[in-house]
């Protein structure tokens, strides 16, 4: 929220104070900043010249906020199905899947992380939770994946203190003699993960 006073003359000469509140959405790492950075048009709201004073005050914010330490773990998802399959992306059923974790970043050692997996629309919760290691790193083996009657799309995610830090998807495929339904298919691939 921004907060903007500015004095208005209106036409019987009488000024007028107005305060306006602007809600402003900000990027990522986007800096909204006064005319002394940016440069007005040709005047600004009062009539004034553009100001001639150097940004120190942002200058110095921006070396303070760059000596801080990033709080949030970076860690990068990655699913590497063994054997490895003829097609990218798809995984046989009874094939294993290693679910590998990376971090990027100081904060992301010795992190609680949780993961979590869906199927289709279907949302199966968390499938495991661990720790990473002093490098922010972490491998998961699956066992032997259940036979499905149908493909699906595995969608697996990475959390640590309830924020997503990443998300990647696999196909499974279908295999002639599979068993598991739609219905049983996320406490099959529950004890996979086990």
């Amino acid at each position: 929220m921004v907060l903007v006073v500015f004095v208005v003359e209106n036409k019987f000469k009488l000024t007028i104070n107005r305060t306006l509140v602007l809600w402003l959405t900000f990027q990522p790492g986007e800096i909204r900043v006064c005319g002394s950075c940016h440069g007005v048009n040709s005047i600004d709201q009062k009539g004034g010249d553009a100001p001639t004073n150097q940004p120190e005050a942002l200058r110095l914010l921006l070396e303070h906020w760059k000596g801080i330490p990033h709080q949030n773990p970076l860690m990068s998802l990655e699913l590497e199905p063994r054997p490895k399959p003829r097609k990218s992306n798809v995984l046989r059923g009874a094939g294993k899947l290693a679910v590998i974790v990376k971090g990027s970043n100081a904060q992301s050692a010795q992190r609680a992380v949780t993961l979590s997996l869906s199927v289709a629309k279907q949302d199966c919760s968390t499938v495991a939770e661990f720790t990473t290691d002093t490098q922010g790193n972490y491998l998961l083996n699956s066992r032997k994946l259940p036979l499905l009657s149908k493909k699906a799309q595995l969608t697996f995610a990475i959390f640590s203190s309830a924020t997503l830090l990443d998300k990647k998807s696999i196909e499974l495929s279908a295999a002639p003699k599979g068993k598991i339904k739609a219905r049983g298919i996320c406490s099959a691939l529950k004890k996979a993960f086990r």
